[in-house]
């Protein structure tokens, strides 16, 4: 590919950018049809890119996304769901969108949540015109309605041997659903053979340290993100629970203290930060009580299950009050 002035693009590294005939043929036919004139015959193309870890999906991905759209940037490179359907609804008509590293989860469970909110986010921009790439390990990981009733190309990426670079095969519509029906079960490609063959060149369009320090920053923010979620369901079923069994009224300080001490995993301020968000303005109408907690009733709260606390000493002289 060539720049403004004729001379052959290259990256920082010196890559040149080339793309294979054959598949630039093709976009070439897609092209009109994508972004149409007349707004209600405008489509929307949706294009797998999937590989082994290092076969260069995210390579690939970029110089097909550059060949589709002139202005293709890294405001327009996502992460995570959210933002993906945050820069589908502010993408202008022609232009194209990159979701890279599209599965990053561990579990079932949150795979199956993942299907559900992309179906539900190409759902919603119904048909804007857009290039949309899906960057993910296995197409077979993706729902079956995702697969066979809206993605129109898949590229997989492929390596003869460890280390091996550059090289993908093209599967169109109707041969990635007979790949996806019968290859699912095995994960394997081989059924049925893929449309051709190409390669790809090393030239990566974006810069290359600044897309990486988003990348780090984005997988740290869902991961601390998915954490600080399950923290805060602990530590609210905890907080309610404690009110439930203490049915005489502490200080907020005194409650917060308490548990902080058995939970051991936040501060007393920082839990009350968590549990009481006031809002400006807004002034403290809860009444302050003090009362004894030497009383059956909390006294069990000490002892039951198998925290990591030692239970509270009381003293034999010490009478304990009935209620």
């Amino acid at each position: 590919m060539k720049d403004k002035n004729g001379n052959p693009q290259t990256d920082l590294m010196g890559k040149k950018w080339w793309i294979d005939d054959f598949l630039r043929q093709n976009f070439d036919f897609i092209r009109p049809r994508v972004s149409h004139k007349i707004p209600h015959r405008r489509s929307d193309m949706f294009i797998i890119v999937d590989g082994p870890v290092g076969s260069g999906k995210t390579t690939l991905s970029f110089q097909c996304a550059r060949y589709f759209d002139p202005t293709f940037c890294l405001e327009r490179v996502v992460f995570s769901v959210d933002d993906f359907l945050r820069v589908l609804i502010a993408a202008e008509p022609g232009q194209a969108v990159v979701f890279d590293e599209a599965i990053i989860v561990n579990s079932r469970s949150a795979l199956t949540d993942f299907n559900k909110k992309v179906i539900i986010a190409m759902t919603q921009i119904r048909s804007k015109g857009l290039y949309i790439f899906f960057n993910i390990p296995s197409v077979f990981d993706l729902d079956r309605n995702l697969v066979l009733n809206r993605c129109h190309l898949l590229l997989h990426c492929y390596q003869d041997r460890f280390g091996d670079r550059g090289k993908f095969c093209v599967f169109d519509h109707e041969k990635m659903k007979m790949l996806y029906l019968k290859g699912k079960k095995l994960y394997t490609y081989a059924f049925p053979k893929a449309n051709f063959v190409a390669k790809f060149t090393e030239f990566f369009y974006l810069h290359r340290t600044n897309y990486e320090n988003k990348k780090q920053r984005e997988i740290a923010a869902q991961a601390t993100g998915k954490k600080s979620d399950r923290y805060k369901i602990r530590f609210l079923k905890l907080f309610k629970w404690m009110n439930k069994n203490w049915k005489q009224e502490l200080l907020m300080e005194e409650r917060c203290n308490i548990i902080s001490e058995i939970v051991g995993d936040m501060t007393s301020m920082g839990l009350s930060e968590l549990l009481y968000v006031k809002k400006e303005g807004e002034e403290d109408t809860e009444p302050k009580k003090v009362i004894d907690i030497d009383k059956p009733s909390h006294r069990r709260i000490y002892s039951m299950g198998s925290a990591p606390f030692k239970p509270k000493k009381y003293d034999d002289s010490e009478k304990i009050s009935s209620e």
